[in-house]
């Protein structure tokens, strides 16, 4: 435990500004959900609405220092491109199955030094 009045105070803001910046992101998680809802449902205007008020929490959580403006600026494009494509095949993209790489490669043929080898086994 602290014992200088200077350290408990330090403590005490820490757990009012950790329970802040929780509550700030809870925000910003369900703003982002309800637009992926609205995606979900196919309903432009909602998701638009939705959209606006994810949006106004990140920004605030960038002012208030919780997120980088690069992440909040990356989460903002992708769910604005996402309500734009509402209605189009490009709503819900599907990630593509990879194509299997041992099946691609053919075997490779045996390496020379392991032909000496074995010519020099077969001498011995």
């Amino acid at each position: 435990m602290a014992n200088h009045s200077a350290t408990i105070k330090t403590i005490r803001q820490d757990a009012k500004r950790t329970a802040r910046n929780r509550q700030r992101k809870t925000h910003i998680r369900e703003a982002v959900k309800q637009v992926e809802k609205a995606i979900q449902q196919g309903d432009k205007q909602a998701a638009g609405k939705a959209l606006i008020e994810a949006q106004s929490q990140l920004l605030r959580a960038v002012n208030k220092g919780i997120l980088k403006i690069g992440a909040a600026s990356r989460k903002i494009g992708r769910l604005n491109r996402r309500v734009k494509n509402i209605g189009t095949a490009q709503a819900a993209p599907v990630a593509a199955p990879k194509a299997e790489k041992a099946a691609a490669k053919p075997a490779k043929a045996a390496a020379p030094k392991a032909e000496k080898a074995k010519k020099a086994a077969k001498d011995a």
